[in-house]
């Protein structure tokens, strides 16, 4: 038997997803993220065995831990107001605890999309960064950081930052401009561990990160190690 636990959050700004409590919807009103009040019922979470074998995750005030016999589970979670949720490295082994927080994503206006980049324990802190054309003419480009949290006007912007391991790392698109949007992944202060061998950082490496990005109309998934490429302590 492996042990699954974790909590339901909001990925646009790491709250609880609670019955009945605060939240937001990840768009801004003025200076602030605009708030909504959540149903009154928790999210639905399931660990999945192929298509066939199920277990449900039982969730109180948006927490769970649960015990299922060890295999390479994919994780869906589904709450109103959010998109559903998919991750297919929810891999529980015998007498192991596999702790992974569910960020998801609130409905998305048509045109509008978000990145959410996930992982594990270790590394502490990873950055979810993207560098995009100016909306001013002949502005050159602009990246959002953690130091610098929004470009064109506010719409691209780093909506929650995580400094503490798992994740989340949320940056909402409110629409595409004309040019090329580059999104990236680095291990802050990996460039530190970069082996002259190999020219990449083994954190990095082994911090299991998924990015998903999602539109209004479907979702992505993207895995370090099997999609993009990694340099140094950039994926």
């Amino acid at each position: 038997q492996g042990k699954f636990v974790g909590a339901v959050i909001n990925a646009c700004d790491g709250s609880l997803l609670r019955p009945k409590r605060k939240s937001t919807d990840g768009y801004m009103d003025g200076k602030h993220k605009r708030k909504i009040i959540l149903p009154d019922q928790e999210a639905e979470v399931r660990l999945m065995l192929g298509t066939t074998d199920l277990v449900d995750v039982t969730v109180k005030d948006a927490v769970f831990k649960e015990e299922a016999r060890a295999g390479n589970y994919a994780c869906v979670a589904t709450y109103p107001g959010f998109y559903d949720f998919f991750d297919p490295l929810c891999h529980l082994v015998d007498q192991k605890t596999l702790q992974k927080p569910i960020p998801m994503c609130p409905f998305l206006n048509p045109g509008h999309s978000r990145i959410i980049l996930s992982w594990s324990a270790m590394p502490q802190d990873m950055d979810a960064r993207i560098e995009v054309p100016s909306k001013r003419p002949g502005g050159g480009r602009c990246g959002v950081t953690y130091q610098h949290r929004s470009c064109r006007e506010g719409e691209v912007r780093l909506d929650y930052d995580q400094t503490r391991g798992y994740g989340p790392e949320t940056i909402t698109i409110e629409g595409f401009g004309p040019g090329k949007y580059v999104f990236w992944v680095n291990h802050f202060g990996g460039y530190r561990n970069v082996r002259r061998s190999t020219n990449l950082d083994p954190a990095l490496m082994e911090s299991k990160a998924v990015v998903t990005y999602y539109t209004d109309l479907q979702q992505q998934h993207f895995i370090l190690g099997e999609h993009g490429y990694v340099e140094r302590d950039d994926w």
